[in-house]
């Protein structure tokens, strides 16, 4: 059965009372999952979201943007002793990773992927509540004239999203991709975020299934560099 959502990101903090007080005037139908989310996770944001009932917090990640996660690991030493070394330090700048072979930069987005759910797990052993993430998003670049490269990369973001480190606790998570329509198009490719590829299936999958279905809102400063749709929804 199909899951309902409404999918809202790009506000300030100080803004999101009165977002959810627009949302609750809204005539939001009933059973509708409304997922928010700040960029990165915020605790008190967290606690204001689920202060209304269909509320879930959905922090948001960047997919091809350079941020904190992109320049180290962030392990307890005790996460860091049972997990691999490889690729634990600076992910390359993006003519390098560009220029990598096709499993090693598949490999850093896993990698990127991975970082952004050690956030979530660190975040939830504090107590805050993460209910699903948001990925923004499939760009032009994946239509682009690398746009192979790009897409091998974002789909390890999505595999490193969906299943982080089993090794550590983390089992498979859900999201909602967002995306440029070139981005989406993109994707349909045998060669984009790779339908040959079981472990990726399920999040990509999950951003085509759902896309027409999906109703989805944003509230940014500025307009968006695109025509962008919600690419998908999730079960959280």
């Amino acid at each position: 059965m199909p899951i309902r959502a409404a999918l809202f990101s790009y506000f300030e903090l100080e803004d999101l009372i009165r977002l959810l007080d627009a949302i609750s005037g809204s005539g939001m139908p009933a059973g509708v999952r409304v997922h928010i989310g700040t960029y990165g996770v915020n605790r008190e944001a967290s606690i204001t979201v689920h202060t209304y009932g269909p509320g879930r917090y959905s922090p948001m990640f960047k997919a091809e943007v350079r941020t904190a996660a992109w320049e180290e690991r962030t392990l307890t030493p005790d996460e860091e002793r049972q997990v691999s070394r490889r690729f634990a330090g600076r992910v390359p700048d993006e003519p390098a990773l560009l220029g990598l072979s096709a499993s090693q930069r598949t490999a850093w987005g896993v990698e990127v992927g991975r970082r952004y759910r050690d956030t979530i797990r660190h975040a939830r052993a504090a107590g805050i509540t993460v209910d699903s993430w948001q990925l923004d998003e499939l760009g032009t670049q994946l239509a682009g004239p690398q746009g192979r490269q790009h897409r091998e990369f974002v789909r390890g973001v999505l595999q490193g999203m969906t299943f982080g480190r089993p090794v550590l606790g983390d089992s498979e998570g859900k999201g909602v991709v967002w995306s440029t329509r070139s981005g989406s198009s993109s994707t349909g490719r045998r060669s984009a975020l790779s339908a040959r590829s079981s472990r990726t299936s399920p999040a990509t999958r999950l951003a085509q299934r759902e896309r027409r279905r999906t109703a989805g809102a944003r509230s940014r400063p500025a307009a968006p560099s695109g025509a962008l749709s919600p690419a998908g929804t999730l079960r959280a």
